[in-house]
């Protein structure tokens, strides 16, 4: 699945959980491979922050990366995969085809 998120994106759980629902149907309850494409500023809620960090993410897709096109936006994700310690793999990448390369080659799926 990819996402791309827009400019000055206000990262909260209701959308959140709905996009969730959304990415289940569309995998058939599968796992699936998850591709967020982030150019911009945009704020991310607490509560998002520890729900992707959770158990429950880690049940519905096999790994997950982030294309960051800018160095402060790129520190603060990896500062957050440090901090949070996600279960579900992730990497952050400076291109978005080294980020699906990386999911395609590096992943059981």
């Amino acid at each position: 699945m990819r996402f791309e998120f827009t400019r000055d994106l206000n990262v909260n759980m209701a959308p959140t959980l709905e996009r969730m629902e959304v990415c289940k149907k569309l995998s058939s309850d599968k796992l699936y491979l998850s591709l967020k494409i982030i150019k911009h500023t945009f704020k991310i809620d607490d509560d998002v922050t520890d729900f992707f960090a959770s158990n429950v993410r880690k049940g519905m897709m096999t790994a997950e990366t982030v294309f960051i096109s800018s160095a402060t936006l790129k520190m603060f994700a990896n500062f957050y995969l440090r901090v949070k310690k996600p279960l579900t793999p992730g990497r952050v990448f400076e291109t978005e085809s080294e980020a699906l390369n990386w999911l395609l080659t590096n992943n059981e799926h």
